[in-house]
């Protein structure tokens, strides 16, 4: 359940719909996430993956006692070829794969148990940043948190001032996540002169 602008850009609460019929249940309330992707296991549980402030997590809740247990986080992207975390699963749950990437590290593919992946490929491992260092920041603002990243220039000297470009993205159903430029959940437009 959410709204979002675009339709492969999904997010919002998990919820749950009997096959006889009946009231929809919202099995995460409250959650400060926002789902993205999500498949039944064996054990008539629900996997999924999200947006946890600007990180990718996979999780599992249980519906019939909504407790909600993180299985991997990282401040990166992982997709399995489309928008907002997601994962390609094995029918029997134990393997996964997934396209990694960060501001930092160029994709590339990986698999494995959840979050113990081991990569796969190495089609991009010559590229390098053309900026420097990222970071993530949070703030409030007018009773809101706020996350952003702060993208330094390649090469920063902190002695030097800097101009700033300001892109605004809303979140966390479509949050801007640490990815290699056009290979997470949106691209990130670099300008000419390689910061943001």
């Amino acid at each position: 359940e959410g709204l979002m602008s675009d339709e492969p850009s999904v997010g919002g609460d998990i919820f749950v719909i009997p096959s006889t019929g009946g009231n929809a249940t919202n099995i995460t309330p409250g959650r400060k996430s926002s789902p993205s992707w999500l498949t039944w296991t064996s054990d008539n549980k629900i996997l999924f993956a999200e947006t946890l402030d600007a990180d990718s997590s996979i999780s599992l809740v249980d519906p019939q006692s909504p407790t909600i247990s993180n299985l991997w986080r990282g401040a990166e992207s992982i997709t399995a070829g489309l928008w907002n975390p997601n994962l390609s699963v094995s029918s029997d749950g134990t393997h996964s794969a997934v396209i990694r990437s960060s501001f930092s590290a160029p994709p590339e593919v990986l698999a494995g148990a959840i979050g113990q992946w081991k990569q796969i490929t190495e089609r991009n491992k010559d590229l390098k940043p053309g900026w420097g260092d990222a970071k993530s920041i949070q703030w409030t603002n007018d009773k809101f948190e706020i996350q952003g990243w702060l993208i330094a220039p390649k090469d920063f000297d902190p002695s030097k001032k800097y101009p700033m470009v300001v892109a605004v993205h809303g979140g966390p159903g479509a949050a801007v996540q640490s990815a290699w430029p056009g290979a997470g959940s949106f691209e990130m437009a670099l300008p000419a002169s390689g910061y943001l």
